[in-house]
């Protein structure tokens, strides 16, 4: 089992221009948990985003062309966070809208009410992709998002020395997250991926 890492740790790995992080979406390993949730958000008139752990942004290239490919413009907001300063940078030099923002930030503490309406909580969803497993607080995380929002979330099952936890089955993560969310669906997406979707509780 690993360790939380600093974002210094990651930082490294965002400027390894032969990591994946350097490729396209589709050329890399999670391409197969970005797309279906984008799908769902184009599919279901989800309008604001909240991508949590963003990375250097790839999700958000996912739901752009999603969104072109479906001829639709749903998303009015989309907020990505990232406490990375090498993650932030990256997506700098992507060609995103003015409605795709951006921030370096430490979740640990953060309120997402700043930019949440309550009004719009089943037209909002909390993504977390390849984040859950590098924190202690993942619980704490949870907790702070609104009740009734939609959530994505995956998970490895695999570990790694930035990772404090991985699960070997869809069990184990309906025990460990089901107080917080309800999930319509949870299941193994890639060899080493779980992807749930459901509701805030």
């Amino acid at each position: 089992m690993g360790k939380e890492q600093l974002s210094s740790f990651y930082d490294d790995i965002y400027d390894n221009i032969k990591g994946h992080y350097h490729k396209s979406p589709k050329n890399t390993p999670w391409y197969n948990l970005w797309q279906p949730v984008a799908n769902i958000i184009s599919m279901n008139g989800i309008e604001n985003v909240f991508d949590l752990g963003c990375g250097p942004g790839h999700f958000a290239e996912v739901v752009n062309n999603t969104e072109k490919l479906f001829l639709t413009s749903n998303v009015k907001q989309f907020y990505g966070y990232d406490f990375s300063p090498s993650a932030i940078n990256m997506i700098k030099n992507k060609n995103f809208s003015e409605k795709y923002m951006f921030e370096e930030r430490d979740l640990r503490d953060y309120n997402f009410l700043e930019h949440y309406s309550k009004d719009k909580k089943e037209k909002t969803i909390f993504t977390i992709f390849e984040f859950l497993e590098h924190v202690w607080w993942d619980l704490n995380l949870l907790k702070r998002i609104p009740s009734g929002a939609m959530v994505a979330l995956s998970v490895p099952n695999v570990g790694g020395p930035q990772h404090v936890r991985h699960f070997l089955t869809t069990d184990e993560i309906r025990v460990r997250y089901g107080d917080y969310i309800i999930f319509d669906s949870l299941s193994k997406v890639t060899a080493h991926h779980f992807l749930g979707i459901g509701i805030k509780k």
